[in-house]
């Protein structure tokens, strides 16, 4: 009997599949893991409050990124290691998802005829290609998803100190992480007493997009706030702060906000720390909103 298990998944077969693992191992829209790694925090270390974000705002966030990270390495080796089970759990799956449907059967069908050593390098091999395609999901899936998470943080911890701004907005065609304190003010009181500032989790392959951002607002404080530098995000990001990306945050006029350990590491005018950000910074330019 001849068997296909190297056939190719439809791309939109393979895709609702991996949306379905996902959500099996809980893995919901991000705002709503991130939520749950910001209450698993606060169980481990009780409630955080304005005077905690103030005196400890990058360990906060330190301890949330490593919660995150821990998290998502569970549920990515769940899926990894499981996706034939939770296949298995689905109902309707041969209508849903036909060709996987297929593969699995067929597999089935091997293995009860003949499970030698052979046939199982055999079925391994023909289900190279669909285990490496999952794998690279879920690369790619873990890397967008640190980024929003860590905004997501940031965020709870500023609405927590009551500060005021807007997320993603739209400004001439250029669509900012945080606006300091609304949009309105920045189009009708000439950019006076506002910030905006950009989400980065690390410093690769986006920097320059980040420093391009906001430039057209003349009279707004401009800042980019990572969690990168200090080996919390990555283990190797403690290189990411050359001497060259630190001068291009002077040319585009813009303020780094970073962990505490990095700010001092790094002794920069133009380098800050998120503790920094909030105690000095924000009580500086938001005060003017009143005026």
């Amino acid at each position: 009997m001849m068997y296909n298990l190297g056939m190719v998944i439809p791309d939109n077969e393979y895709r609702n599949f991996f949306e379905a693992c996902k959500n099996h191992v809980g893995l919901n829209d991000v705002r709503t893991v991130s939520n749950r790694i910001f209450e698993l925090y606060e169980r481990r270390n009780g409630q955080v409050t304005e005077d905690n974000i103030r005196d400890h705002f990058s360990q906060i966030i330190t301890d949330c990124i490593g919660l995150e990270k821990e998290s998502w390495d569970n549920m990515r080796n769940e899926i990894y290691r499981d996706w034939i089970q939770i296949f298995l759990q689905i109902e309707d799956r041969a209508t849903l998802f036909p060709t996987i449907n297929q593969m699995i059967e067929e597999t089935t069908i091997m293995l009860n005829n003949e499970s030698t050593p052979a046939t199982i390098n055999q079925i391994n091999s023909n289900l190279a290609d669909f285990n490496s395609r999952l794998r690279i999901s879920l690369h790619q899936s873990g890397f967008n998803r640190s980024g929003k998470s860590f905004e997501y943080h940031i965020e709870r911890c500023f609405r927590i100190l009551g500060m005021r701004f807007q997320i993603q907005k739209t400004i001439d065609n250029q669509t900012l992480d945080f606006v300091f304190p609304n949009v309105q003010r920045i189009e009708n009181i000439e950019n006076r007493g506002c910030a905006v500032m950009e989400c980065q989790t690390t410093l690769k392959d986006r920097f320059r997009l980040s420093t391009a951002r906001g430039q057209h607002l003349n009279l707004a404080d401009k800042y980019a706030i990572t969690g990168t530098g200090a080996g919390v995000v990555r283990d190797n990001d403690i290189d990411d702060f050359t001497e060259r990306k630190l001068d291009e945050y002077v040319g585009a006029n813009m303020i780094g906000v970073v962990l505490r350990p990095v700010a001092i590491t790094i002794n920069r005018q133009n380098i800050i720390s998120f503790e920094d950000f909030v105690n000095v910074e924000y009580p500086r330019f938001s005060q003017m909103w009143n005026e």
